[in-house]
């Protein structure tokens, strides 16, 4: 790759890698191998008949995922193959090629192996996101994941995240959404990780909304809500599976519950509910007018059988 250097046009720091030198080929392709449009990240293919190794030495399995037939090749020339480079990369519209990081990044958030190429490709995939960069800081239940992105300034943190996560399991959606004007790069026009802002102040949105209690029922549940997951930024109207609860947190905010003497449904946790829909249902055990006033003595017992069904059906309750 070739470029030369005009600081009028490249600009202090945003110098691309450039175009490929003559006799050798260089695309920048979308899931499917198809291209990506100017100014979209995508994944860097080199290619060319001289310019190209053979493969893996005694590696045949990842040759050939990495090397593959040319799709862009002239007919005539059935020999040519491309190579996934491992980068990240957008094309500008006057056909020079920018670096964007490597797309094998991986990381661990709460025991799930994350691909931050796969977190940036659910960004990418909103139209009004033109750019993004994916990594992990430490938050309020250890590593999460956090974006910085660039799109229009009517594309709310909230709707992005809410977009990812119909897309990404539930370890790799953001918990912290930051977007900025531009993203960082250094001279040789890589993210300048270093010049991010720090996505956990301003203009990050760990959760969906953050709404505050309307009432005594709501109150006194968000309280256990945040306990159990140890965050105090939850509010009612934020779904449980998308602040990154699990199988373990539903029993214990159950239990929880119980002990407070509220009678909440584990099931109804677990299957994404919010403060406020559980706010609905739940009632006081030694309310007169409510479905607790029953004999408390068989209620508690059947709650205790429930809540130790769920530990035996999600088996890694135990310590909860």
């Amino acid at each position: 790759m070739l470029h030369r250097i005009d600081l009028e046009v490249d600009g202090e720091g945003d110098a691309p890698i450039g175009r490929p030198e003559r006799g050798a080929t260089a695309y920048v392709l979308a899931r499917g191998l198809s291209p990506a449009p100017d100014d979209v990240v995508g994944d860097l293919w080199i290619g060319g008949v001289e310019k190209l190794a053979v493969g893996y030495r005694d590696l045949p399995e990842e040759t050939a995922r990495a090397f593959v037939p040319d799709p862009f090749a002239p007919a005539e020339v059935p020999a040519h193959r491309m190579y996934r480079t491992g980068d990240l990369a957008s094309v500008r519209p006057d056909g020079t090629i920018r670096f964007h990081g490597r797309a094998d990044e991986q990381v661990k958030v709460r025991g799930v192996r994350v691909e931050m190429a796969e977190v940036r490709e659910a960004a990418l995939a909103h139209p009004d996101v033109s750019d993004c960069a994916a990594g992990v800081v430490e938050g309020d239940r250890g590593a999460e994941v956090a974006l910085h992105y660039v799109a229009a300034p009517t594309l709310a943190a909230t709707e992005l995240r809410t977009f990812m996560a119909g897309r990404l399991q539930r370890e790799a959606t953001p918990a912290y959404l930051c977007h900025v004007d531009r993203l960082p790069a250094t001279q040789s026009g890589k993210l300048d990780r270093s010049a991010l802002p720090d996505p956990r102040l301003a203009g990050a949105v760990p959760t969906a909304a953050g709404a505050p209690a309307g009432t005594p029922t709501e109150e006194a549940l968000l309280t256990i809500w945040r306990k159990v997951l140890g965050r105090a930024d939850i509010g009612v109207t934020d779904g449980f599976l998308d602040i990154g609860g699990d199988s373990i947190a539903a029993v214990r905010i159950a239990a929880a519950a119980a002990d407070a003497g509220w009678s909440v449904s584990g099931v109804d946790v677990l299957r994404g509910g919010t403060v406020a829909s559980l706010a609905r249902t739940a009632v006081r055990r030694d309310d007169p007018q409510g479905p607790a006033a029953a004999p408390s003595g068989p209620r508690r017992r059947l709650d205790d059988k429930a809540a130790a069904r769920l530990a035996a059906i999600f088996g890694d309750a135990g310590d909860g």
